[in-house]
This record gives structure tokens, sequence and C-alpha cells, in this order.
């Protein structure tokens, strides 16, 4: 009795087994090799948390479903593509109650087997198909030598944490073998087969394109050794049927995209410059290349030591040499097929890291291929695909090697000398391969990807915290992702969001990392003592504090000495590294208001807001007028801390507006004018150069970039050209807006080769301003306008032109709606007045922006504020101390404390520049805080924001659903609903049957305007779901239809 009986097993499946014995032997030792060489992952306790892999406390918190996460606030748009390839292993693990842990080791390790399995059946059906006699047994172990070269070479170590990439690697060479057999036999089975796989493996939109090319090739491949029309025209329908099935099968997330495309909505939120392709070519020099080494950033040293380096560094081209190799043996037109395809992955793994890397660029930045930008950007990745034609020609080459030394043995049969040679070729292959693999493998199944144990802290407080009642959201501080803590030396990300007990406003989104930078530096800072008003309107009850990142002890220890004294929150845990602080008052994840506050001027304007008594964030909409495009003035209150005329021509919609940002595809402020962003868009960063420099501010850009640099006029970089098209010949103003500040210097905008105006970017304050030059001739057609820097720092957010009649009608408009709202003025001590270096700033969270002026007897600080409208205004000064309050020569006094603010006065002021000085009177030291002007007859500051009225009344709330919130409400006129879900353009709110758009409040958060009489039901919706939504039943429909559909077409074809 042999082992088959034993099994029990049916005599056909027995009959079966024994058929394919051989090839099963191969399969064995592939899975057995990868259990040995991954022991360490499979048996260490804890779970593995680097790099892409951000496990989740638990299965149903992967980034997958719904579109949009609570926990991290954040959106799977640009994730919809993998929910079908990794949503099945996440699904069938929850089903059988597989743990996280073990999940994501059974992800690695498994897809390291299907790379294994799916490149030793590509081999052996290419090994067949070119040596049709050679044994069994030679063909296993060539398909099993080159399946330990696809899972375990170093480009495959590199990239395995990137898993949504690696699955893709794992089914390509299914997809190849399916394209080729597919497409040459005609195969119906095996090109819905092959669809079927393509939408599989589209786990990331790179693969999507790479099997894309691989088919295509495929379809190349035949078409060339098609003799007839007839043969070509059965290739194109083959193709077309393999391509029907994709596409239909993967319109669950080919929907979601179109649509996201067709509203402008989703995309990357970083930036793609020349310079990232440039860093992530790095290493992609011809050398690297070629060995599979290309990649940027490698978390380990390649490179095997004790003496083995120039070993090592032989032994790094064997995968090459053997591939390229095979054209010794062989010259057929699938051996030329194969090396003419590794040669164009080289050429595009190369990026720019060589002499032609200009077309590259080109392919990336300015072809018609230039939407797939983002997709190329990094071109190591193409070393994916090359090293499944590497593999596939390594066959051929172990083949042809073994067929030339078998005919040299002597010792048996033809066989057995066969299986001799290819044994000893295999041994030599693998031997080499391991000392080239081996420091990669050992680097990172062994070290980086090792288990790590999380603290019971994280799991006892997030326990503790799903316990609690009440619907709302948490905060994690300090932002940490990639730093490595006191418990492990790893690069571990989002360990926050992945494990909270609650849902958290995570620093993964942009609006969210930015509003988190800015808490971070309000709270470290001690720029206020009302900390949780900052909280209040996303929703957050509790505040975790974490101190176990050495990198950041300073940083937690100043927040922590900040939290010790606000006074609207407690501590009320502690355990190990973590602190937790509770909010004052109730938290709700959605409100609505009447009250609605708009603000000319910067995020700092917040922190001015929240200290004012009266100023209730929860009972109040603050809107940023100059944080998006497509903002408006409105009624209701407006405050005004940094605002020209030239802003209200621009919040009317009137003129040319050229964003610079758009001119220039770079970004290396050294050298020449650099695109970026002051929401610090990664690549495109902004605040880290503010910082460098000693600049304050948290200005806005209008949501349309800006650009920079702190060339001089001799660098090449220095000019930046930008193009306009100019409607009719006439006299225009050309307003420039650009950053005056500490740092600044000059640059000088020419039109068309003549300089038009030179422009002085230092100050003693950092704020943009406009400076606008008046009837400038500028004839009918385009036009190049140039910026040249020529010294200091120097930022510029936008170029305006208007001709005059367009000009007065945005003024006169603007003029109507600023005479029916309340205006108030803001003048900062060290922010917009009073930065003079000979000043000495106090610093304390009791002050209005955290810092006020000390002035000694008869000291004075001075400056200009810009008023939009004419009007009268009641002056409110902040401070102590016997205080002169100058305003176009006109005194005010101000005496004793009032830190609260007191009102000095009435003045008269016109629309314009007014020169507002500070003088201490007395003969004491005095201090500044503020100076508040405001159009209204409250009495204080706190009657400004507070009148006692609010007519919203919400009566129901449904947050359940992450992606749908439901809200009953009842007012009379214009209402604010926000939600706390940290802001996304693809947030829309449903009342009526009417879309209204969301747009940013407090700086982060989803609000919507709208109009409501009596009782109201608003949804407020996040329009990817309802996109997917419409894909999944086309897709699953669709396929159902399809395949059924497509296997009687070929019965019926083959009756006829």
């Amino acid at each position: 009795m042999n082992w088959l009986d034993i099994l029990g097993l049916s005599a056909r499946f027995k009959a079966i087994l024994f058929k394919f014995r051989v090839q099963l032997l191969g399969v064995a030792l592939i899975v057995l090799l990868v259990c040995v060489v991954g022991a360490n992952i499979l048996l260490s306790p804890g779970t593995i948390m680097y790099g892409d892999f951000n496990t989740p406390r638990e299965l149903d918190r992967f980034e997958l479903y719904p579109m949009w996460t609570e926990y991290g606030q954040y959106s799977n748009l640009d994730k919809v593509d993998r929910l079908l390839g990794f949503g099945i292993p996440v699904n069938l693990a929850m089903m059988f109650g597989v743990p996280t842990e073990a999940f994501i080791k059974m992800m690695i390790l498994g897809n390291l087997t299907v790379a294994g399995l799916a490149s030793y059946v590509a081999a052996l059906w290419i090994g067949r198909k070119a040596w049709p006699s050679m044994g069994d047994l030679t063909l296993i172990l060539a398909a099993v030598c080159v399946s330990v070269v696809y899972m375990f070479n170093p480009w495959s170590m590199n990239r395995i944490e990137h898993f949504f990439l690696w699955t893709g690697y794992a089914l390509a060479p299914l997809v190849f073998l399916g394209a080729m057999k597919g497409l040459g036999d005609h195969d119906l089975r095996m090109l819905v087969i092959t669809g079927i796989l393509w939408t599989l493996g589209s786990t990331s939109v790179h693969y999507t394109l790479f099997f894309g090319i691989l088919i295509g090739s495929a379809f190349a491949y035949h078409m060339i050794g098609c003799s007839s029309w007839q043969q070509r025209t059965s290739s194109l329908m083959s193709l077309s049927i393999l391509t029907l099935v994709f596409l239909v099968s993967s319109m669950y997330w080919i929907v979601p995209y179109i649509l996201s495309i067709l509203e402008g909505a989703g995309g990357p939120s970083t930036v793609l410059t020349v310079e990232v392709v440039d860093m992530l070519s790095f290493n992609s020099n011809p050398y690297n290349v070629l060995r599979g080494l290309g990649y940027w950033w490698p978390r380990v040293d390649m490179v095997a030591h004790g003496g083995l380096e120039i070993m090592w560094e032989i032994a790094s081209l064997i995968v090459p040499v053997i591939a390229y190799a095979a054209l010794i043996f062989r010259r057929d037109r699938l051996t030329l097929f194969l090396t003419g395809m590794a040669l164009m992955f080289t050429f595009l793994s190369l990026g720019t890291n060589w002499p032609l890397g200009g077309i590259y660029t080109w392919i990336t930045f300015d072809s018609p291929f230039e939407l797939l930008g983002w997709v190329l950007r990094d071109p190591d990745k193409w070393s994916g695909p090359l090293f499944l034609i590497y593999s596939m020609l390594m066959v051929l080459t172990i083949l042809g090697l073994t067929n030339f030394l078998s005919g040299k043995l002597r010792f048996s049969s033809g066989m057995r000398n066969e299986a001799l040679a290819a044994g000893v070729v295999v041994a030599v292959v693998l031997s080499c391969f391991a000392v080239y693999a081996g420091p990669s493998v050992n680097g990172y199944l062994n070290n980086i990807y090792a288990p790590v144990e999380i603290p019971s802290e994280y799991l006892d407080t997030n326990d503790w915290l799903a316990s609690l009642e009440g619907d709302f959201n948490v905060l994690w501080l300090p932002v940490s992702t990639g730093l490595a803590t006191n418990w492990t030396t790893k690069m571990i990300a989002n360990l926050d969001n992945m494990y909270s007990g609650k849902p958290d406003i995570g620093g993964t989104s942009l609006y969210g990392a930015y509003y988190r930078s800015f808490l971070s530096q309000t709270l470290a800072e001690n720029k206020t003592d009302h900390f949780g008003r900052y909280l209040a309107t996303a929703g957050v009850k509790y505040l975790i504090l974490r101190d176990d990142i050495p990198s950041l002890r300073d940083l937690v220890q100043d927040m922590m000495s900040s939290l010790t004294w606000q006074k609207d929150m407690t501590l009320i845990r502690e355990d190990g590294a973590l602190h937790v602080f509770e909010v004052d008052g109730e938290a709700e994840r959605a409100y609505a208001t009447e009250n609605v506050v708009t603000v000319l001027g910067s995020l700092d304007d917040l922190r001015t807001l929240n200290w004012v008594d009266g100023f209730n964030p929860v009972r109040t909409g603050t809107l940023f007028l100059q944080q998006e495009k497509g903002t408006s003035l409105s009624n209701g209150t407006l405050v005004v801390s940094n605002a020209q005329s030239e802003d209200l021509v621009l919040l009317e919609g009137e003129g040319i507006v050229i964003s610079p940002y758009d001119g220039t595809d770079h970004h290396d402020p050294d050298s020449m004018w650099s695109k970026a962003s002051t929401l610090d868009r990664l690549h495109a960063n902004w605040r880290d150069y503010l910082l460098q420099r000693g600049i304050e501010g948290w200005d806005f850009d209008y949501g349309r970039g800006l650009v920079l640099t702190w060339a001089n006029s001799t660098d090449v970089g220095s000019v930046l050209d930008l193009s306009v098209e100019v409607p009719f010949d006439g006299n225009y103003n050309i307003s420039v807006r650009y950053l005056e500040n500490v740092q600044g210097g000059s640059f000088v905008l020419t039109l068309d080769g003549v300089e038009v105006a030179a422009i002085d970017t230092s100050s003693s304050l950092n704020r943009f301003r406009w400076s606008t030059l008046e009837n400038i001739h500028i004839a009918a057609g385009e036009h190049v306008l140039s910026l040249k820097a020529v010294s200091g720092f120097n930022a510029v957010n936008l170029i305006m032109i208007n001709d005059k009649a367009g000009w007065d009608a945005a003024l006169s408009s603007a003029g109507s709606t600023l005479s029916s709202s309340e205006n108030v003025y803001i003048l900062e001590a060290g922010v917009n007045i009073g930065a003079a270096t000979d000043v000495e700033l106090l610093y304390s969270g009791q002050y209005s922006q955290g810092s006020a002026a000390s002035l000694s007897p008869g000291q004075e600080i001075a400056g200009k504020m810009s008023v939009l409208d004419e009007r009268d205004m009641r002056l409110v000064a902040v401070g102590e101390g016997d205080v002169q309050v100058w305003v176009d020569g006109e005194i005010f006094q101000a005496s004793g404390s009032y830190q609260n603010g007191t009102s000095i006065g009435t003045v008269h002021l016109t629309a314009g520049e007014h020169q507002v000085a500070i003088r201490n009177a007395g003969s004491a030291d005095a201090i500044f805080d503020s100076l508040w002007l405001h159009s209204g007859n409250a009495s204080n500051l706190s009657s400004v924001f507070d009148d006692g009225d609010d007519g919203v009344n919400v009566t129901y709330i449904d947050t359940s659903d992450p992606t749908r919130y439901h809200v009953q409400l009842s007012a009379g006129g214009e209402v604010l609903v926000v939600t706390g879900t940290v802001y996304d353009g693809d947030w829309a709110l449903s009342i009526n049957g009417h879309k209204v758009a969301s747009q940013p409040v407090g700086g982060y958060l989803n609000g919507f305007i709208i109009n409501v009489s009596g009782y109201a039901n608003v949804t407020v919706g996040y329009k990817p779901q309802s996109w997917l939504e419409s894909g999944i039943p086309i897709s699953v429909v669709g396929t159902g239809l399809l395949i059924p559909g497509l296997f009687l077409w070929k019965s019926r074809r083959g009756r006829r």
C-alpha cells in the first residue's frame, strides 16, 4: 500500500496525483522553502508594523471598505481597485476568525508562495514550449530555480512591504502565461481566467498598467506570427474577449475612478515634480537596474560582507547574465520577443538616471501619457515585470545549458545525464543567487519584518475608549508616522488610528495632517489656554498624548506642560506612555448653526477667535476665504487680519488669474522657482522652509499653490515664464500676491521681456501682500509674464490682470456685501503690527495669539491697516498699562488692566490703508496684546461673536454609517451644517433632492451652507461610496451574464 492509499482518496484523484507527482514535488519544495525562509515571521509572537504594513487591531479596519475610513479620517477612493484582490482574503480570514497578526503574516508568506507557484507554472510552460523534448524532472528543477529567483530577488524583498503592489507581482506570471496561451490557442476558458486574474491582480494601478503591457506584448508576439488575415482577426477577437472580461469584472472600481475624474475629484494629495522623479531614480543607474538594485530607499544593506564583497559583486550579475545568455542557445521568435521585453522594461526602469534620462522626464510630464505621470514617477517599479521576463529567459538558458552539458556526460542513460546536468546547473545558479540575495532576504524577513509586540497600554487604553458610551472622536498627538519608539526601532506607521478604540482625527489625509501640525505647534508653544476649543468642533472628546517616541521627547514634554493648565481639559487617565485628557462639555460629531464667521486672514486667526470668551466654536462655523478656490464674500460677521482690495476683486471672480504654481514642474528652491503649497503637500512642502528661516504664519494660498525660491539673479532657474492670453487691447491692472517676510529680498516682474515692476519682499512682518501696477497697456493676444528672482527668500502666490471696468465692478459688488455685514479688524502684536526686532515679545497662552508686546515707557510700535469699506469702527484694546492708540493721528487712551479687552472709542475710517501706532504713555512697562476694530454695536468682544441667539435646533444625528450622516434640524434661514470629518471635496449634503458641495470649516472640517425653512432632513454622504455602489452591480451582473454568454456564443459558433 502506498501513501496515496493511506490518504483514502478517490481512484481518479489518486491517478491525477500520481501522474503529476514530479510537478507536485516542485510545488512542495516551493512551499517548504517559503516556510523555512519565513520561519521567523511565522513563529515569532506579535504583529508586523512596518512601512505599508499598517496592521490594524481588527481585520475590518483594513483600508478597503467603506470608501471613507473614520479611524484616521481619510478616503479609500485611491484603494478601491484593491477591494476584490485584497478583500477576498480579508473577508475569508474574518469568516474563519483568523487573528489580525496571523493574517498579516499569512499575507506576506502567502504572497511569496503565490509568486513562487505562479512563476513555477509559467516557467514550466515556457520551458516545455521551447524545449519540448526535455524530461519532466529537468523542467521541474529549472522551474523551481526560477521561482526561487522570482520570489527572493532583492527587488522583491525591497518591495514586499508594498503588498498591494506585490499582489500584482505575485500574479503577473499567471497573467503573462494566460495571455501567451490564451491568445495563441484562442482558448476561451484561458482568456476568461486571464481577464479575471487581471482584475484580481489590479490591486495597484501600476500592475493594472503592467498587466496591460504584458498582455499587449503577448498579442503583438502572436500577431507577428500570424500568416493570414483570418489568424490576425482571430487574435484580435481573443484580445477583445480578454479585455472585455477584465473591463466588465473591474467595473466596481472603474466606475468610481471615471466618476471621480469627471467631477474633478480624487487624485493624489501629493505633488509630482521633476525632482521627485530624479530622487526616485537615484539608484536606477544602468548597472543597478540590470541587477535589480535600483530601488531608491532600500531598508537594509544589500551587500554581503565579511570578505564576501567581491564574490557578492560578481554574484549580483547572475540573474541578468543567465537571462540574456538565452540568446546563446536560442534565437527564435520567443527568445527574441522575451529579450526585447527585457530591454524595454530595463529602459523604463532607468528613469532619469542615465544620459538619455530626459526621455523619461518627457514621458512623465509632457507626453500624451502625462496623465499617468503619478504612476510612472518611481521607475524602479518597472523592475517588477523586468524580473518576470528575466525569469522566463532564465528557464531557456538553464535548459539550454542542461542540453549542452548532458551531451558531454557519459555516466548513465540520457535522461539521467540530463537530470544530473540540470542539477549541476541549478545548483550553481542557486548558489550564486544565494550569495547575491542572501543579505536582502535575511535583512527583511529576519529583521525589518520581524513581528513586534504592541505594548499593553495601547491595548488597554483603546479597550477603555471602546467601552465608553457616546458618539465622539479622539485625537492622538504628536504626529509620529515613521518614527522609532522606545519599544521598537522599526518604522511604525499609523498605530494610533489603526488601534484607536474610537474614531480619530488622523494625520494621513492632507487637511488632517495640516491641522494636526497646527494643533501641535499651538499646544507645544503654549499659544492658548483653551485647547479644548480646537478639538470640540470635530467632536473630539479625548486627547491621547504619546510619550514613547525618543526623538519627540522634548516636544511631548512641552505639550504636557501646556496641557496641565488648560482651562477646558482634564487629565483623567495615565497608562504607561499614554496620557488621556478629556475635553470639557459634550462632544458631537455633527452640529448645525446659523452663526457663521468668515475670515480674511490666516489659520492663526483661529487662535484669536478661540481666545474670545464669547466665541463658542461648536455654535459657530469659521470659514477661511483664502483657503480654497471658489470662495466668496457673504453676509454675517467678517474678520479681517490680512486683506486688501485685491482680495475683494479676486473673491468676486473678476479678471484673469494666473497661478505660477501651474507654470513649473520643479521643486528645487535652491536654484529655481519651485512649486509649493501652504497646505504642505508632500514634495511641495512650505512650512519647513519658513521654520528654517524663522518665518512664522499659517497663511493660505487660495487653494492655488505658489512658487518660491531663494535663487539669485545669476542662477539659471531664477526666471519663470508664464503664458497668458489677453482677450482685448487696452490698459490693465496687474496685481501680484507675494510673501513679505523677514528673510525677503526682491524679484522683478516683466511682460514680454520688458520690466514692469521691481518688488521688494523684505519686511519685519511675515504675510502675503498684494502689489498692483495700474494702467499697463497690453495688446490682445498671447503674452509672457516672467518672474525673475533677484535676492533673498521670495514666494509668489497669484498674478491677476483686470481692466478698470471689471476692477471697479468687483469692488462695487463686494462693497454691497460688506455694507450688510459686521466687520472686525484685528491687529496682533508680533503678527501684523510690532514685529520689529527691538520689541520684546512675551509668550503665554493667556494672550490672543500666544504673544504680546512689552513696551517700556515711551516705546512705540506702528504699522498699517487695510480697511475694505468706509464706516465707523469701535476700538477695543487688549493689554495692560497706560497705552495710547493712534489711528491716523487720532489718539485713544487705555489704562489699567484690560486683558479681556476694553472699549476705547469710535473712529471713522475710509476704504484703504491707515496708520496705526501703539505707544506706552505711562511711567511703567505696558503690555499690548491686540487691537480690535468692529463695526457693530457690541459693547465688548464677547458680544461681537455671541448675541445669545441661535435659531437652529438639531433634533437627531446618526453617524453610524461612516459614509452617510443623517441630521434632522429645524431653522429659519441660512444654516451651516458641520461634520466631525476631515475636509474632502467629495463629501456632499443632500436636501430636498439638491446637492450642496462641502467647504472647509475651521480650516479642516466638512461644512455645508443650506437654506432651511422649518424642519429638514439632510444627509451628508461621501460620493465615492455611492459610486462604488453603482459599480459593484455592474461588475457582478455584467460578469455573471458575460462569461456564460461567451461560452454559449462559443458553443453555438462551434456547431456551425
